[in-house]
């Protein structure tokens, strides 16, 4: 008799620290819990479950029975719980020391809430590189799970696959299951006895075990999946088949399927993930490029043998494809080597969760990954999953200063490529600020972070160019007359007035940009950052005046720049964080052999504060006004203040100003289609500006915070 075809059924169920409680409950009333009560009610199906740290602790507090529903599976032998890092971090995206100590304590907790002894790991968004067994093994897993793809890319084939396959790094040996594609695409989207013909056919090819991973939210949370699954009675069909074809298929578990099956050989698997996340990671005109090339070689009946060597870009591309990811990445570094040199963690690693310091917790949840990349599920283009995680990054540094007993920061200075782009900026730290600042972009503000308030003020996503926005120009309103729900990668897209909302950032965002412009130009298109850069100041390489003085965190910045017909401008400008919590910024034009030509100077202020289109986020104006998030607005005035949920933070300039306030929306895709999201608010200063010999033109900005700090908790 033929063997029977194991089959496991991996469920991946994950909520991103930062997300809002009403999805994680609408998530869990729409799939989480009546999967897990269907499996309950099939107790001789096991299956294999992977809940994220983020996602149980929300269930700890506030979904006690689908805790109770888990604890009951383990207990009764037909769950196997899976581990990953704590707080889902993409692994070979955190520190070395950072892996190993979030994946033990993963294990840790699920022994501790479950009695569970876990060895296999989801691997957080499949992102595989060779050497994760070094650091893998001693976490204490034992087998990951990666797609059948990865394997494609070490020259096997798909079909050939059956089994788990050994790896090492250093003599360190992990099993790996290969994750089935076609079963990705199939469950739940297909009917069951088309799923069920699938398995006849690999049983009757003499496969011996098939691993489905995939989602837990495609059991009901994903577009028109509620429906098909509970309502059309899928789930309950699909778990009464595995019951019922016995004979010749054999639902079981990692540990098990290891335990019965030989090794099926060595393996060594090239960096890479699934290909959909290879695919994003690419810049959109090589997107746009692979797409075609798949077409192509589809209609020329050249797919299966095309597949293994179709593949985009590493993980780590969209830490260069975005900088905002990059800055958030970096600073979550530079945090996790400031809790080693605090002696917050134990050399040998932290194996229990009541080793845990919280202000490593608090970086090891500013890891979570969703935020650190785009995709139709990767969160970087979403405001609040960002702010929390600079939240975290920001309440580990606050609790770093209190062990020090200095809530404030001490002032400091330092010359250092901060953001690994192969330039020095400008780190300014002291006195609740942290300021990044970059010579060479024109002296821009980069980063700039009031870490009392756990407030990121750059927080904003700029304006660029997506793959999906050419199909977006051009699409229809979808039509689905199709009874089952497609797949997410399947679902047409479109966007209603895309002409007007598909508009692209000229240059870069961040604080404090300077730029001359004619005196003619429209407040409007300056705020665009599509007005005229007269002297291409807001990209000028500036030097060091004079040397960084450390104890007052300042800065001297200057170029000179020819200005027609033999003359010369001299551009300078100063950062400084002062004792009393304000940061001062001057900025000063001389003229030299010819006069500067009247024109306006702009300061440009992309602000995350507010930005989020709260009805308590709002713009306090001189003449009274309270203008919220979102609005565009025209004013003048001296001074503004910015007012949020977590405190106020006031800008004074030394010359009175006409202002602009515009919005910055981005389109993006997600699970759901399309989004439009409301980054942030651009905030244009211009003033009238001459200069000539003898008679420099300067101006000076005072930023500083009106909340009382908030101190971290002890």
């Amino acid at each position: 008799m033929t063997e029977a075809l194991r089959l496991v059924l991996a469920l991946h169920c994950h909520q991103p620290i930062g997300n809002f409680g009403w999805v994680i409950e609408k998530a869990t009333a729409g799939s989480y819990r009546p999967l897990l009560q269907a499996l309950a009610r099939h107790p001789k199906v096991p299956f294999v479950l992977h809940v994220s740290g983020p996602l149980l602790e929300w269930w700890e507090q506030h979904a006690k029975d689908v805790v109770a529903l888990v604890a009951a599976a383990v207990a009764r032998g037909q769950a196997e719980l899976m581990a990953s890092g704590l707080y889902e971090p993409i692994l070979p995206a955190i520190p070395r020391r950072d892996r190993i100590d979030q994946v033990r304590l993963h294990r840790a907790w699920l022994k501790e809430r479950f009695g569970a002894d876990v060895g296999s790991l989801w691997l957080t968004e499949r992102v595989w590189e060779p050497t994760l067994p070094s650091d893998l093994v001693p976490a204490g897993i034992r087998s990951v799970l990666v797609d059948d793809s990865h394997f494609e890319g070490a020259g096997l084939a798909i079909e050939s696959l059956d089994g788990a396959y050994a790896t090492e790094d250093q003599g360190k040996v992990v099993k790996l299951f290969p994750i089935s594609q076609a079963l990705r695409y199939l469950i739940p989207f297909k009917p069951v006895g088309e799923i069920v013909a699938f398995l006849k056919e690999r049983h009757a090819a003499g496969q011996r075990l098939l691993v489905f991973g995939d989602d837990g939210e495609k059991f009901g949370l994903w577009p028109g999946t509620q429906e098909w699954v509970y309502g059309a009675g899928w789930l309950e069909q699909f778990l009464v088949a595995l019951e019922e074809n016995g004979d010749w298929l054999q639902p079981t578990t990692l540990a098990e399927a290891e335990r019965a099956l030989p090794t099926a050989g060595r393996v060594y698997l090239p960096t890479s993930s699934y290909f959909e996340m290879g695919h994003w990671s690419l810049p959109p005109p090589a997107q746009l490029a692979l797409d075609k090339l798949v077409k192509q070689v589809a209609k020329l009946g050249l797919e299966a043998q095309a597949r293994p060597f179709l593949r985009g870009a590493t993980w780590r591309n969209f830490l260069a494809r975005y900088p905002e990811a990059n800055r958030l990445e970096q600073r979550m570094v530079r945090l996790s080597e400031q809790t080693r040199a605090f002696g917050l963690r134990p050399p040998e690693g932290m194996s229990a969760l009541s080793q845990l310091h919280p202000a490593v917790r608090a970086l090891f949840r500013g890891q979570c990954n969703c935020a650190y990349w785009h995709g139709v599920f990767g969160g970087l283009y979403l405001p609040f999953l960002r702010d929390a995680l600079v939240d975290e990054l920001l309440e580990g540094r606050a609790r770093l200063e209190a062990l020090r007993g200095d809530h404030e920061g001490a002032a400091a200075a330092e010359s250092q490529d901060v953001d690994c782009d192969g330039e020095a900026e400008v780190v300014l730290d002291g006195h609740g600020w942290s300021a990044w600042i970059a010579p060479a972009r024109g002296g821009l503000v980069e980063l700039l972070d009031h870490w009392p308030t756990r407030r990121n003020l750059t927080n904003v996503l700029a304006r660029r160019p997506e793959a999906y926005h050419e199909e977006l120009r051009h699409a229809e309103a979808p039509v689905d007359a199709a009874a089952a729900p497609k797949s997410i990668h399947e679902q047409q897209l479109a966007l209603p007035d895309a002409a007007a909302l598909l508009r692209y950032d000229e240059r870069p965002r961040g604080l404090f940009a300077f730029e001359l412009a004619p005196l003619a130009d429209d407040l409007v298109e300056l705020a665009e950052t599509r007005g005229k850069d007269l002297y291409g100041l807001a990209r000028a390489p500036l030097r060091l005046a004079r040397p960084l003085i450390g104890d007052r965190a300042r800065v001297d910045l200057a170029a000179t720049l020819p200005s027609g017909r033999g003359g010369r401008l001299d551009f300078t400008r100063s950062f400084e964080l002062q004792e009393d919590g304000t940061l001062e910024a001057t900025v000063a034009l001389a003229a030299t052999g010819r006069p500067l030509a009247a024109c306006q100077a702009t300061l440009r202020f992309d602000l995350s504060v507010p930005g989020a289109g709260l009805d308590e986020r709002r713009f306090h104006l001189q003449d009274g006004r309270a203008l919220p998030a979102g609005v565009e607005a025209t004013f003048r005035g001296e001074w503004l203040e910015l007012a949020d949920e977590r405190g106020r933070f006031r800008l004074e300039a030394s010359r009175p100003f006409r202002a602009r306030l515009a919005p910055i929306r981005t389109v993006s895709r997600s699970e759901g289609g399309v989004d439009t999201c409301l980054q942030g608010t651009a905030l244009l200063l211009a003033f009238d500006a001459a200069a000539s010999a003898g008679e420099p033109w300067r101006l000076l900005l005072r930023l500083r915070s009106l909340a009382p700090p908030r101190r971290p908790i002890r």
